[in-house]
């Protein structure tokens, strides 16, 4: 006997099963599981675009990967920039009229004025899909780069991405 056990939600369940036999007792038994939301990993958690000239743009990949059977959306934010998550985005047309903390899509932007740019910001993977997000690094002006970037997972744990570098 095989059983499949789905949630559409996260978190802990129980459930209980009572079978009939045929000329014999029932029987009765448990199952408890912990669901988890989808798993993402990067294949680099740190970038460094080493010493660079100004007026100059530096390109590097990471390869970020779904490691569960399930979709998973994904959101890449600065990571101090607190006030974004999942729950504060209901749509996009939402976010086109909010204050800069809320807005999906923008570049960072460094404490002297360096430009971090995403291929993408939102997206949703799917089942063991890898998708390669390019990060270009626009160095407009001197300064040592060290900027922590989060890429939160919707009912997942988040990841973070450190760019660093020198112009």
């Amino acid at each position: 006997m095989e059983f499949r056990i789905k949630s559409k939600t996260v978190g802990p369940a129980l459930a209980y099963f009572y079978i009939e036999i045929e000329d014999g007792p029932p029987i009765s038994f448990q199952c408890q599981a912990d669901f988890m939301g989808p798993i993402l990993s990067l294949s680099e958690a740190n970038l460094d675009v080493g010493l660079s000239k100004v007026n100059t743009i530096q390109t590097q990949k990471v390869i970020l990967t779904n490691e569960s059977p399930i979709p998973a959306q994904f959101l890449v934010k600065a990571s101090k920039n607190k006030r974004l998550s999942f729950e504060s985005l209901s749509n996009d047309e939402s976010c086109a009229d909010s204050t800069a903390s809320f807005q999906v899509g923008k570049s960072f932007i460094t404490r002297k004025g360096n430009n971090i740019e995403m291929s993408t910001y939102r997206a949703v993977l799917k089942p063991y899909e890898q998708y390669t997000l390019d990060v270009k690094v626009n160095c407009i002006t001197e300064e040592t780069i060290n900027e922590h970037i989060e890429v939160m997972v919707q009912e997942g744990k988040s990841l973070f991405l450190q760019v660093l570098g020198e112009v």
